[in-house]
């Protein structure tokens, strides 16, 4: 990190200034103390922690139609005494420090925005890390050690984790044992005896500046903890500003969303985002995750929220899980030593389709005996027991066989189930009711499908999404209560991936594939917005894209893996960044560990997303030859193979670390179907067999 730099930035040529009551131009003041700015951070991680608030400047200036001056600090009283001659209107930076600094200058500020970084958060965390040698896999394993946190106005590296020690039953310090920065305290932990047991406490956004930056070699130090979520990047106004200029401040922060070229130089997937109090609390901040949720939640009336819990409270209500992208927020450090399952129900058929839990139930899709119907079936997730079951006439003949493909779909007080063949129902989750049903085949003149119809139901913002691909619409949005039509756009045949939802230039959109692209559409109309034609034709489309920063991730059996960004021209649309044909798989989805690609295809896969997705590690394991479903974490990955095994792995090494191996049957036969982990259990398809797995006790 650069040491102590204040920079200003004079902006008034060509400016209609508003008349201060001494008659002169009054000039706004504003103090920039983000840690990500360029002039505050370091170059040395490409397209991170060089964001240029010059450029938000010329924006509030060009907005409020009047003088604006930029000043860098990393203290508010510093900025204050040498720079701004005691005058400031709007403070950005670190949300704890800025309150302690303003509280210690006697500035009462006002909270007004919070600005999204590349994966969309307003939040941060605190790590846990320890030397790579060190024994040490959880936290509770840090009993008796020596812990350095960070400085008490940084709640990331101070109450955040503080709360985690005592959460983890450790002993709280006394005296407590802090390190001034992220650097410091990583070149102090490295720096102990061997013989010294210790961790320190670093930042989350200062992760990736610790290697790049060299103040640590790659691979000297784990993760082995991670605190709650705490506000990160906060706009203040002076609280003793006009009430109508706060309001205009705030209004203009608010519409950075919608402007490509302060989204690319922020380094900001929204831009700014209203901050929300809780509580009544004015400095306090809710607990958002830090990766961006898939699915928005829709009206309160609706009961639908998708907002995933803390650890291994999690549960599974989706395709790909709570983030719609196949990560959660816990993995167990190892897997039993035998497959001991809580509960095994017989099923009358095999099947593709994942599972879903949430609401105390599981639900997995099949056919009947006889294979001419749906059966879709509940049960108790504490035993196994049937809550109910759904069954339909869907004759027909596809290739895989014949039973559903797409993830059920539950929130609040429904769940929403498609077969293959285009059957929709929307069932009550206590007994199965039917509240709606529509056969998406005859409504919307679906085209004969080879695979059937694939892709998984998606609900945001009050809206039903599904992708029946026919001649009357390809992309249809449903109320989800009644299943009445909000929109339907015109289109292709659809692909077999399932649809993601993303916010892009300040709008919520859809992000999924057609028959021959990828494209996006508006959510709120269904208009489309751009389209990506690959460059080799032929793709079946069937790994789902995985929303990242501010572009979003594919894989295909004829393009390889890819990365795409915003177009620099600022017209709608995305580019290529980065290109890695080692990874092609057909139809598996590859998941995203920290800055780490990590995919099935003729073995396991590690490309780099923070090094022009380079690969980092092949393991070539006859486990990982054809297919298989992963769940990551920000540490660890957990893998059900083709053949019935589990795997967990630490890909986060110069190779790959196999932390467990655990086959679950004999047989080892095909498995198409994605697991579920929720509440520290994984449910798994074995076959004509689904089981529950305790991971939570090792």
């Amino acid at each position: 990190m650069k040491n102590w730099i204040c920079l200003v930035l004079a902006i008034t040529a060509g400016a209609t200034s508003v008349l201060a009551a001494d008659g002169q131009p009054s000039t706004l003041t504003v103090v920039v103390m983000d840690p990500l700015s360029a002039p505050l951070a370091c170059d040395c991680v490409k397209g991170y922690a060089q964001r240029k608030y010059e450029l938000l400047g010329e924006y509030l200036q060009s907005e409020l139609k009047r003088p604006v001056k930029v000043y860098w600090s990393e203290s508010l009283n510093d900025a204050l005494a040498e720079k701004t001659s005691g005058k400031v209107d709007l403070i950005i930076g670190k949300h704890s420090v800025v309150l302690a600094d303003a509280k210690e200058a006697k500035v009462t500020v006002e909270p007004v925005a919070q600005l999204t970084g590349k994966d969309g958060a307003v939040t941060q965390t605190g790590l846990f890390i320890v030397r790579k040698v060190d024994p040490a896999k959880t936290m509770a394993d840090l009993k008796g050690y020596r812990i350095l946190f960070g400085p008490a106005d940084c709640d990331e590296k101070s109450a955040a984790p503080m709360e985690l020690v005592k959460k983890s039953g450790l002993p709280v310090p006394n005296p407590v044992e802090t390190s001034p920065s992220c650097s410091d305290a990583a070149k102090a932990l490295l720096a102990f005896p061997e013989s010294e047991k210790a961790a320190a406490v670093v930042s989350s956004y200062a992760q990736p500046l610790l290697e790049g930056c060299g103040s640590i070699k790659k691979g000297d130090v784990r993760v082995i903890g991670e605190s709650d979520p705490v506000p990160f990047i906060t706009a203040f106004v002076n609280a003793k500003l006009d009430k109508d200029v706060r309001a205009a401040i705030t209004e203009v922060l608010l519409k950075t969303g919608t402007e490509a070229k302060l989204l690319i130089g922020l380094e900001t997937e929204k831009g700014f985002l209203p901050f929300t109090r809780e509580d009544g609390d004015k400095n306090k901040t809710p607990a958002v995750d830090k990766r961006r949720t898939q699915t928005s939640t829709p009206d309160a009336n609706e009961g639908v929220s998708f907002n995933a819990q803390s650890g291994e409270s999690e549960e599974w209500p989706q395709f790909r899980g709570p983030f719609r992208d196949g990560t959660v927020r816990w993995l167990p450090g190892k897997l039993p030593e035998k497959a001991e399952f809580d509960w095994s129900v017989a099923l009358p058929s095999e099947g593709l389709g994942g599972l879903a839990v949430a609401q105390g139930c599981v639900i997995v899709s099949g056919r009947d005996a006889r294979d001419q119907k749906d059966l879709w079936t509940c049960l108790e997730v504490d035993t196994g027991d049937l809550r109910w079951s759904l069954t339909y006439p869907a004759p027909g003949r596809l290739d895989y066989g014949n039973s559903p493909r797409a993830t059920p779909l539950i929130s609040g007080e429904r769940a929403w189930l498609l077969g293959a063949f285009g059957h929709l129902h929307c069932v009550r989750l206590t007994d199965g009711l039917i509240e709606w049903n529509m056969n998406l085949s005859t409504r919307f003149q679906m085209p004969l499908l080879t695979w059937g119809l694939s892709g998984s139901p998606l609900l945001a913002d009050g809206r039903l999404i599904v992708q029946p691909g026919g001649n009357v619409a390809s992309l249809v949005a449903l109320n989800p209560a009644t299943g009445d039509v909000i929109w339907s756009a015109t289109g292709l045949a659809p692909g077999h991936a399932s649809f993601v939802t993303a916010t892009m230039n300040g709008n919520v959109q859809l992000v999924g594939y057609d028959k021959s692209s990828l494209g996006g559409w508006d959510l709120a109309t269904g208009e489309r917005k751009w389209t990506l034609i690959p460059r080799e034709t032929g793709d079946f489309n069937v790994p789902s894209p995985i929303i990242y920063q501010s572009g979003f991730v594919l894989v295909s059996e004829n393009n390889g893996a890819r990365v795409y960004v915003p177009r620099h021209d600022g017209e709608a649309g995305f580019e290529a960044a980065k290109e890695n044909n080692a990874l092609s798989p057909d139809s598996h989805s590859p998941v995203i560990s920290g800055d780490r690609l990590i995919g099935i295809d003729n073995g396991l896969h590690c490309l780099s997303l923070a090094d022009d997705l380079k690969s980092v590690w092949r393991l070539k394991d006859r486990a990982f030859r054809k297919y298989g479903s992963v769940i990551a974490n920000s540490e660890r990955i957990l893998a059900l193979t083709f053949k019935e095994e589990l795997v967990l792995i630490d890909p986060h090494q110069a190779e790959p670390v196999i932390l467990s191996r655990l086959p679950l049957s004999e047989n080892g036969t095909d498995c198409w179907s994605h697991p579920a982990l929720a509440n520290g259990s994984l449910y798994v398809r074995l076959g004509r067999t689904i089981c529950r797995l305790n991971l939570n006790q090792s």
